[in-house]
Formats: C-alpha cells, structure tokens, sequence
C-alpha cells in the first residue's frame, strides 16, 4: 500500500491504517566461523574456498632457495 498506510489483510482484503507489524525475536543457530555459497554461486569478487588457508604470508627467501636449488645470493 505504501509508507504510512496501513496494512491489508491477503485473504479478506480488509484494510486498517492502526494495524503494524508484531516483531518476533527468533532465535538462530549461528556460530562464528566462515559461511561460504555453493561454488557455481561464487561471483567474480568471491574468493573460491579452495584458496582458503592459502593466503599470501610474508616474502621468504628461503622458499625461493628451496625452488630454484640454490643459496642466496646466487653465486656467479
């Protein structure tokens, strides 16, 4: 109907302005912890789950020593 005018009955179609909403607190059974969207609902600025656990940490030498088979700095 709009803000201000009331509201209407589905069934009956009656009208009352004086009628409002009744708010009921319900209960939920969230926990802390990451919800996450089917995969095919994902969308561009989703990060995909299996990249979870897989963040950039800091910049490591030693992980580039371990890659390429040699000490640092290289020796020539």
């Amino acid at each position: 109907l709009g803000a201000g005018k009331g509201f209407r009955c589905p069934k009956c179609k009656y009208r009352s302005r004086e009628a409002g909403k009744v708010r009921l607190k319900v209960e939920r059974e969230l926990r802390p912890g990451l919800y996450l969207a089917a995969p095919r609902a994902h969308r561009h600025l989703t990060k995909p789950s299996e990249r979870y656990g897989r963040e950039k940490g800091e910049f490591s030498i030693l992980k580039l020593e371990k890659f390429w088979g040699y000490g640092w700095p290289p020796k020539i």
